[in-house]
């Protein structure tokens, strides 16, 4: 049996957000030598090498929080299933068969199903293998309709193997039969980077209980009830097939979500019915074999249909699940539960050495350090120290980022580079003249490094907030400088000496969504996946603004920007006090002066 409809999912969700602010008042500006230091608070004692302390702050609300209990979620869930089961049994099983099955239909049709949950579990472990071993990101980095193609021989040639073998050559029945899954697990394996878990575990409950009360339909209605249904679900199999391929050619949108909707609602009932079709199909066979006809006895081969069909309602429901929670934006809903305009919780901790730093935002997390070194100024700037910033993405981030896995990952990394660059060196957080030693010969050279642990979405909020919690944290040694000489002091001698700061920058990051001119703030990996564009703001908790930068096809309305940035230019005051508030405590503790 052809399987479709997986292409559907992205293209079928609905996007949608939402943002209604008032503007604040903004002063624009890049760089400044006029904006207010931190300076060094006055602290007594040496520096001890404490434990490493970690500190979490959410940022202030904005509308109400809308997650529900997860407990009623799972009762929901129940419910539905087993409303679901006893729906489907009073509506399509109003006639009975007398007396039930008998034992050699019971006997073939739960060896049936023994294979049918083998099955389900073996592409359940092949996929997620897939997806651990990075083999399911090499796949989706090849030419869609090369992927197409592999899967589609894959399936039908392992599958025509299944059917050709007899059922007493076990092994050859086997092997055939863990191929066929292996195809199946490399086709739905993508949809790990696309679905939440927790959403494709909602999808499959929702298909068991779909498949479960049906087949219970299809098992105690009289014979042959449903078995006129053949022609006609074939008829149907070759709607949906053809509706599953029309959104891949150049059609009108209108067309295109015709096509969509028949393929994701009509495959529902196409196979539904299969379900019922297939069940009494193998009973008629069971009755057929008890009474002595020449039919091989293999229930193997028939659990591949009833495979099929739940594959196909599992790809569909989780279709349709995606669409209602990408459509809950536009009631102020996510999936974790924040508001459209509500940033996830923000988790600092500090390492043992000055300048060390993790921020964890959400389920996105950064590594950041400083180190310094003695060095030559440069002869266009010789009063001036250096400040590098080096960060990289790889494969720890997330397998996307392997070598060679995906096209667009050094354009990716060189974003995040360029907007690091703009919101820490080029916008001056750090006076780097207060890095000068003795003009035109010594000058401190500031070496900042990011790493990228894990990607949920929006890195770049995160790396902006490591880096400049790492320069705030920070302590180079002191220098005594007497004529040429220059004296370094050990931490045992001299406390530290923190870095002239300008400003302390935070960045907001929107993305957008087709047909809404609304926002929605510090987007997921999967809201991003779903989004036409992305806004970037960095401040400061001076509301100036250092960096904008937009990428994707929308354009905004100037409204728009100025919402996005009153907002913003808030937000950063309160992030920026929290901030300051952590590294201060954790300075105290170490006996360092912190920053005011």
């Amino acid at each position: 049996m052809f399987k479709v409809g997986i292409q559907s999912i992205s293209k079928s969700v609905q996007r949608t957000g939402c943002l209604k602010l008032q503007p604040a008042a903004i002063q624009q500006r890049f760089i400044s030598s006029s904006s207010k230091r931190l300076l060094p608070r006055i602290g007594g004692g040496g520096f001890n090498n404490n434990p490493s302390a970690r500190y979490t702050f959410e940022e202030a609300k904005s509308g109400f929080n809308t997650s529900p209990d997860a407990k009623s979620k799972y009762v929901t869930a129940a419910l539905a299933v087993g409303g679901t089961i006893l729906g489907t049994h009073f509506v399509l099983n109003r006639e009975t068969r007398e007396g039930g099955l008998s034992p050699f239909e019971a006997k073939y049709l739960n060896e049936t199903f023994t294979w049918l949950g083998g099955g389900l579990a073996t592409v359940t472990a092949f996929s997620v293998g897939l997806f651990r071993s990075n083999v399911t990101a090499r796949l989706m980095s090849m030419n869609p309709w090369a992927f197409a193609g592999i899967s589609l021989v894959g399936s039908i040639g392992s599958l025509m193997g299944l059917r050709s073998v007899a059922p007493d050559n076990k092994g050859g029945k086997t092997a055939f039969w863990f191929l066929f899954n292996a195809a199946q697990a490399a086709t739905l394996s993508p949809l790990l980077y696309i679905a939440p878990p927790a959403l494709m575990v909602r999808a499959g409950l929702y298909t068991a209980g779909v498949i479960g009360s049906l087949s219970y339909v299809g098992a105690t209605s009289k014979n042959d009830t449903y078995l006129y249904l053949g022609g006609p679900l074939l008829a149907g199999c070759v709607v949906i097939a053809i509706s599953s391929l029309i959104p891949m050619f150049r059609v009108g949108a209108g067309v295109a979500n015709a096509a969509s909707n028949v393929s994701l609602y009509g495959g529902l009932a196409v196979f539904g019915g299969f379900t019922l079709y297939d069940t009494q199909r193998i009973l008629q066979k069971a009755r057929m074999i008890e009474g002595g006809a020449p039919i091989p006895y293999d229930p193997l081969n028939e659990s591949i249909s009833l495979e099929l069909n739940f594959i196909n309602l599992f790809i569909r429901i989780l279709t349709i699940l995606m669409n209602q929670q990408v459509n809950a934006l536009k009631e102020n809903k996510r999936l974790d539960g924040r508001s459209l305009l509500e940033g996830r919780p923000i988790e600092i901790q500090f390492g043992k050495p000055l300048g060390s730093v993790t921020i964890k935002l959400g389920e996105c997390s950064v590594m950041s350090s400083v180190s310094c070194t003695v060095t030559q100024p440069t002869p266009e700037r010789p009063y001036e120290g250096q400040l590098n910033i080096s960060s990289e993405l790889s494969a720890m981030t997330t397998p996307f980022y392997e070598p060679g896995m995906r096209g667009n990952t050094a354009e990716e990394e060189a974003t995040l580079n360029r907007q690091l660059d703009k919101a820490i060196r080029r916008s001056g957080m750090v006076d780097r003249e207060a890095l000068c030693i003795i003009g035109g010969e010594k000058v401190w050279s500031l070496n900042l490094t990011l790493h990228y642990i894990s990607d949920d979405g929006n890195l770049i909020d995160a790396g902006v907030i490591a880096a400049a919690a790492a320069l705030l944290h920070f302590r180079r040694p002191d220098a005594t400088v007497i004529g040429n000489e220059v004296t370094y002091h050990s931490e045992d001698e001299r406390v530290p000496v923190p870095l002239a700061i300008n400003h302390t920058p935070i960045s907001f990051s929107y993305v957008f969504f087709d047909d809404f001119d609304n926002a929605v703030l510090d987007p997921t990996a999967l809201e991003s996946q779903l989004s036409s564009a992305t806004f970037t703001i960095t401040t400061t908790p001076q509301k100036e603004v250092l960096t904008i930068t937009k990428n994707g096809g929308m354009t905004f309305a100037p409204q728009t920007v100025l919402d996005c940035l009153g907002h913003a230019t808030e937000r950063a005051a309160v992030i920026s006090k929290q901030l300051h508030t952590a590294i201060n405590e954790d300075l105290d503790r170490r006996k360092i002066g912190g920053v005011l």
